[in-house]
């Protein structure tokens, strides 16, 4: 039950990303890039930072965590 709630927010988390693209543009004259148009990006790593803390907070995810480490440690990413 934990491994399966576990999945399933990470999986929730990855999709969230897959429609975004990453605009970047040339620095001047210095062979580096920077990235534009952060604002869709920004937004939505706020959102999933507090997802990840408000888990993190909760009560239960001792046994959430002990569970996942015991049957795969790389499950979830994002708690750990």
């Amino acid at each position: 039950m934990c491994v399966c709630v576990c999945v399933c927010v990470c999986v929730c988390v990855q999709a969230d990303w897959v429609g975004v693209v990453f605009d970047y543009m040339p620095w001047r004259t210095t062979g580096t890039s920077i990235l534009r148009a952060l604002d869709e990006i920004q937004m939505l790593l706020d959102d999933q930072i507090m997802k990840t803390q408000s888990m993190r907070a909760s009560p239960y995810i001792g046994e959430l965590c002990t569970h996942t480490h015991t049957h795969n440690p790389l499950s979830c990413p994002v708690l750990f």
